[in-house]
């Protein structure tokens, strides 16, 4: 099994990484246009995303990997 950041390296490291990111980007849009506070929005979308996004992270990693 590779270290956290030679995976990170490679392609799909990268698309699971671009991915989670801008799923993350737009729960943060949704969530300020409910919040109007951009504090409010990024402790949201942490909290809630977060967890979500470690869990499928390492899913789509292996996904891509194939």
């Amino acid at each position: 099994m590779k270290s956290f950041f030679a995976a990170l390296l490679t392609m799909e490291g990268v698309l699971t990484l671009g991915l989670c990111v801008a799923l993350e980007l737009i729960i943060i849009f949704i969530v300020y246009q409910y919040f109007h506070n951009i504090a409010g929005s990024l402790a949201f979308s942490l909290i809630v995303f977060g967890p979500a996004s470690l869990f499928v992270g390492p899913k789509l990693y292996r996904y891509f990997s194939r």
